[in-house]
C-alpha cells in the first residue's frame, strides 16, 4: 500500500477500529481521527487516492471538505475529546476489573472538575454539560450506597482534600440506618 493508504496510517498511527468498547466507540474514532489529521490530509491528496473509485462522488466531496475544515470539523472534534475524555476515564473505573464502588462518587466529581477546566471555569460553557451529568447522576445513576463507600475509602478519607459534604454524610447516615439492629447508635456503628 502507499504512504497515504488507510492500512498505512492504522499501523503508524494506532487508528482504532471501531467497537472496542460500547459507550467509548465515538470517543476513541474522534480521539484517533485527530492524532491522525495530518496523514488524513496526506492520504487525500496523494496518487493512490486520485485513482480510487470514490474520487468524484458526493461523499468524496463532502469527506474531502471535512478533513479540511479546520473551523467547523477539527475544532469541535478536539472540544467534544476534550471534554469527554474526564467521563471516559470514569468509565474506564467503573467497568474496569478492580471493585469501583468506592470510587465512583469521587470519580464522578473528577470528571466533572475535567470538564469545567477544558472550559477554563466559564460556567456558561460547562454549566450545560454539568446539567445532563447531574440529571442522570441523581436520577439513574447515584445511590447512597456511592456516597458512603467514598467516605468509607481509606484513598480518599484520609487525603487533606476529603470533603464529607452534606450529601456524602446523609448517604452515610442513611445505610448506617439500614443495617444497624435496632436501638444501635450511630456512634457504635463507627
Amino acid at each position: 500500500m502507499g504512504v497515504g493508504s488507510y492500512e498505512t496510517i492504522h499501523r503508524a498511527k494506532g487508528l482504532a477500529p471501531s467497537g472496542i468498547t460500547r459507550f467509548a466507540t465515538n470517543f476513541i474514532t474522534l480521539q484517533s481521527m485527530l492524532c491522525c489529521k495530518s496523514a488524513l490530509r496526506h492520504m487525500i491528496i496523494g496518487e493512490e487516492w486520485f485513482s480510487s473509485s470514490y474520487v468524484g462522488t458526493p461523499t468524496e466531496k463532502d469527506m474531502v471538505d471535512c478533513i479540511f475544515d479546520e473551523r467547523y470539523f477539527w475544532v469541535p472534534c478536539d472540544e467534544i475529546v476534550k471534554f469527554v475524555k474526564p467521563s471516559v476515564v470514569l468509565f474506564r473505573v467503573v467497568v474496569g476489573e478492580k471493585p469501583a464502588m468506592g470510587y465512583i462518587y469521587e470519580g464522578m466529581d473528577r470528571a466533572k472538575e475535567g470538564i469545567k477546566s477544558v472550559y477554563e471555569g466559564d460556567e456558561s460553557k460547562y454549566g450545560p454539560i454539568w446539567e445532563i451529568i447531574d440529571r442522570r447522576w441523581h436520577h439513574q445513576l447515584y445511590r447512597t450506597i456511592h456516597a458512603t463507600t467514598y467516605y468509607l475509602n481509606p484513598t480518599f478519607h484520609f487525603i487533606p482534600s476529603f470533603k464529607a459534604d452534606v450529601e456524602v454524610l446523609n448517604g452515610l447516615y442513611s445505610i448506617m440506618e439500614k443495617i444497624a439492629p435496632a436501638g444501635t447508635t450511630q456512634i457504635e456503628l463507627i
